[in-house]
């Protein structure tokens, strides 16, 4: 016996294509995973600032929802028909409209500056 194992290739070798293998096995999926986020993350379109967005309630338990229910409940509500013109836009039905998305947008900031005071607790 000369130091070979019975597949004919010598041990230090077999070791190095083991860690070769599982090395490049790990830069597969790690390449992998970034291709799916990267493809996942649509591009930015023209009116997406616009979408309704879904955030987090507070807990019904806490004083912090309490105070926030009484704050909210004095702002101005959302139009549908807005929503839907503004999806319509989005998807392609409509025309774009850039005086209707500007009145959308003034009409977010300044629901924004309502909502950032009603999250200021005390």
């Amino acid at each position: 016996m000369n130091g070979r194992s019975a597949g004919g290739a010598e041990p230090r070798k077999r070791g190095i294509c083991k860690w070769l293998l599982a090395g490049t096995a790990l830069i597969v999926i790690v390449l992998g995973s970034t291709a799916a986020v990267l493809v996942a993350d649509s591009p930015l379109q023209p009116y997406d600032d616009l979408r309704i967005t879904d955030g987090p309630v507070p807990d019904v338990r806490t004083n912090g929802y309490l105070y926030l229910k009484e704050k909210w409940e004095g702002l101005s509500p959302f139009d549908p028909s807005d929503s839907k013109a503004l999806f319509a836009m989005i998807i392609g039905d409509r025309a774009l409209d850039p005086a209707f998305a500007g009145r959308l947008r003034k009409g977010r900031e300044n629901a924004e500056e309502k909502w950032r005071a009603a999250l200021a607790m005390p």
